[in-house]
């Protein structure tokens, strides 16, 4: 058969195909090679300072024989905390990033500092996928204590992380946050239930989103049941939130006066955010206490270091 009469034959049965109904199939996406885990070293690298707030690049190099994966975000960890991950905010929306042999990504880091840094700098550790990046995975920072915030981005290949959004001077243009994800940002020890915990609502739109209000939740256990929970008086008033894309705004959820030592641990939140029908839901290991007064904190934008996470 001629050759074009053979293109003339297959243009004819894919549009047979098209009038039946039938599809053809798209390619199956290849599987992404596995997670990089320690496989990197990092490096830090364009540090600036704008006032209390600090911003540099962190540079992950391939250090295996085959590509591997970078996935979701960065994690920051104090070497003397035992690995506990920092309650960081993300600032772009997450991506995975194929590592090849010898090349390299970036992510951002922003943190905001309450005071003029004491001289002896603070030392952070990278976890990549789960895994420290090795002794030499540490990036310097000011002094610990003056830290009030740190913020990351995603990954992206090369030596540039992926740009950051800003806010609009006012929330006019910006449309409703239909899109969120939910999250618990992990503020005590793998493994232990939490007595207090933050959780974080990311905008998954591409353009920013306002919200109001405050946000209504119910602890659930294994089966999705509900536990009995007394809430507090909420005191402070709602204010209006506006998120570009990736950011994220959080909440605290405490005890007062404090958890009991014995109460059953949640196995799942779910979130009533204003103006939204259907709750947002997501993994919880925050204990779940009949007795004392269960405290919803306001929206805020970003996410606040926890209460002692840095050495005083």
């Amino acid at each position: 058969m001629r050759p074009a009469a053979s293109r003339l034959l297959v243009s004819v049965c894919a549009a047979a195909l098209g009038a039946s109904g039938v599809a053809a199939a798209a390619p199956a996406a290849p599987p992404l090679p596995a997670p990089c885990g320690a496989r990197v070293a990092v490096r830090f690298t364009d540090a600036a300072t704008d006032g209390n707030v600090h911003r540099a690049t962190v540079v992950l190099s391939s250090t295996g024989s085959a590509a591997c994966t970078l996935g979701g975000f960065p994690a920051l960890v104090l070497p003397s905390a035992h690995g506990a991950p920092l309650p960081a905010g993300h600032l772009t929306l997450p991506r995975d990033v194929v590592l090849a042999p010898g090349s390299t990504a970036a992510f951002g880091l922003r943190y905001t500092t309450s005071q003029t840094p004491a001289p002896a700098p603070c030392s952070l550790g990278v976890v990549v996928n789960g895994f420290s990046a090795g002794a030499d995975g540490t990036i310097p920072l000011a002094a610990c204590a003056s830290i009030t915030q740190i913020d990351v981005t995603a990954y992206a290949r090369g030596t540039t992380p992926p740009a950051v959004a800003t806010a609009p001077a006012s929330p006019t243009g910006t449309a409703p946050c239909t899109d969120l994800a939910l999250r618990e940002v992990r503020t005590a020890p793998n493994g232990e239930p939490a007595t207090d915990a933050i959780y974080a609502l990311q905008n998954r739109l591409t353009v920013p989103c306002r919200m109001a209000g405050n946000v209504n939740i119910r602890l659930l256990d294994t089966n999705g049941g509900a536990f009995p929970l007394r809430f507090g008086v909420r005191t402070m008033m709602a204010i209006l939130l506006t998120l570009p894309p990736g950011y994220e705004a959080s909440f605290a959820v405490a005890y007062a006066p404090h958890a009991p030592q014995r109460c059953p641990a949640s196995t799942s939140i779910a979130v009533f955010v204003p103006g939204q029908t259907e709750p947002l839901t997501a993994p919880s290991t925050l204990m779940a206490c009949s007795g004392p007064d269960v405290r919803v904190g306001n929206l805020r934008f970003g996410i606040p270091l926890a209460p002692r996470v840095f050495p005083g």
